[in-house]
């Protein structure tokens, strides 16, 4: 899975001590993720940083000018801080995603297709078309992840809901949007929109608990038929659909269930009698699974 932010995500926790940020870094520990940070938004992150570095300094000086040098002050806070963010927000980022972040460089897009969106007012641009540059190169980057990364969902995380949400529900992106990545996406890739890392991390929770669920089908299933599962298997008399015919249940509860596919072919490891009641039988088989929480 692949993860990229807007630097809308960032600059509301520059230190990632958050929620949020800790949901993150427990997704990351249990699964194979990377995190995408694109260099058009690596650049917003610091020059706002360095904004409100600015701003607050400014407002030190009026309070504590009568009693401190506030020009060595900034200097030593300057020295410490600013020209230290970059690589400590890099590493702390890489702490959070078990060192699987990605620096991309700029999307390889023709300009006249930014020019073109700008004109006609296609999001992530305003309607008039004079805003929107700096997002349209952000999506260019999302686009482009999904199209590098054809064999993993691609999760877009944004609180920027006026130029990326459809109108009709925030929650869902827009549809100039939504078509583009119905486009590019591969038949087995997903695509994921959130506001927050809250959100995300809600809705992981929900898939997470019908996952489980949908674990204990598949056990259940193995156990209830575990003997018409090791006469075929014993008997040395199958192939690779017969197998996964009768180790997998033909059809899953829904509603988180939609498609289900072996990756690889299954590998024997172990067939045995342990008595006259039990019987062990170890598969190795690859499952594609992809959940929906409806």
């Amino acid at each position: 899975m692949i993860f990229i932010l807007d630097t809308n995500i960032y600059i509301s926790d520059f230190f990632q001590k958050g929620n949020g940020f800790r949901a993150l870094k427990g997704i990351f520990l249990k699964s194979a993720c990377k995190l995408i940070i694109p260099e058009v938004i690596l650049l917003e992150t610091i020059k706002k940083y360095e904004e409100l570095f600015r701003e607050n300094i400014s407002k030190a000086k009026k309070l504590l000018g009568s009693v401190l040098d506030i020009e060595l002050f900034k200097q030593v806070i300057e020295d410490d801080y600013v020209k230290e963010f970059k690589p400590s927000f890099l590493e702390r980022l890489n702490h959070i995603a078990g060192y699987s972040v990605e620096q991309n460089g700029y999307p390889n897009v023709e300009i006249k297709d930014i020019v073109e969106r700008s004109i006609f007012g296609t999001k992530p641009f305003s309607s008039d078309g004079k805003k929107g540059f700096r997002d349209s190169v952000i999506w260019e980057c999302v686009k482009n992840c999904l199209v590098t990364y054809p064999r993993q969902d691609i999760v877009f995380i944004t609180s920027n809901r006026n130029d990326f949400s459809s109108q009709e529900d925030t929650k869902a992106i827009h549809p100039d949007l939504l078509k583009e990545v119905v486009q590019l996406k591969s038949k087995t890739q997903e695509f994921y929109y959130f506001l927050s890392l809250n959100e995300l991390g809600n809705f992981l929770e929900k898939e997470s608990d019908h996952f489980v669920e949908f674990e204990f089908q598949i056990t259940s299933y193995v156990v209830d038929h575990s003997e018409k599962i090791f006469d075929l298997l014993s008997g040395n008399n199958w192939g690779e659909d017969d197998l996964i015919s009768q180790i997998l249940p033909k059809e899953a509860s829904e509603p988180f269930l939609s498609f289900l596919e072996v990756a690889g072919s299954p590998q024997i490891k172990e067939i045995r009698a342990i008595d006259a009641n039990e019987k062990l039988i170890l598969v190795n088989m690859q499952i594609h699974l992809d959940a929906r929480v409806q």
